[in-house]
């Protein structure tokens, strides 16, 4: 049973691991509304040029859908910049295990190893190093080059392309949910 309860505790915890932390920030001073067109700048480096791909067409259809229109060569009014970082994270799990989990103080006195003595239980530690990415979208006024909009967004990156695209797709989906920004009155 405990096993059970725990494999359950494991999957859950990675179903809320399963979609990207977004984060949005913008310029409230910008009307977003009057803005029709964008340029791309910067493509994503430090990926898989299949990778790339997937991450201008998923912008590119977020902002498609907000009818603005891709122009070449800069001549939109927005330009787009993407990076991707991935670094590596290394965690550490530890499992106490055995009669009565008796690690670290933790004991009941009715239950003994041989001889008589407190077991100790056993203890299973793995430690895993996992690929953390992190995407960054930037956009700026193409005239005067002034910030208006960065979305992140960061996730353990799997290892199944099947699944690095669903992410993907799931990331940018999110960073654009709430795109674009209403107009802040100013006061």
């Amino acid at each position: 049973m405990k096993r059970f309860l725990l494999s359950l505790m494991l999957i859950m915890l990675a179903a809320c691991a399963s979609n990207p932390r977004v984060t949005t920030d913008y310029n409230s001073d910008v009307d977003f509304a009057k803005i029709k067109s964008y340029s791309w700048l910067v493509l994503p480096q430090g990926v898989s040029p299949l990778v790339q791909s997937r991450i201008v067409s998923t912008v590119d259809a977020q902002l498609q859908a907000r009818g603005w229109q891709r122009l070449e060569g800069g001549a939109g009014e927005v330009t787009v910049a993407a990076h991707v970082i991935v670094r590596q994270n290394t965690t550490i799990d530890t499992l106490y295990t055995g009669p009565a989990f008796t690690g670290w103080g933790w004991h009941d006195p009715w239950r003994r190893g041989p001889a008589g003595r407190r077991s100790m239980g056993m203890t299973t530690t793995n430690v895993r190093t996992v690929d953390v990415g992190t995407l960054v979208v930037d956009m700026f006024m193409t005239q005067g080059r002034q910030a208006i909009w960065r979305g992140t967004g960061d996730r353990t990156v799997p290892s199944n392309p099947q699944r690095l695209n669903e992410v993907i797709q799931a990331g940018i989906e999110n960073m654009f949910r709430d795109f674009p920004p209403a107009a802040t009155p100013a006061n």
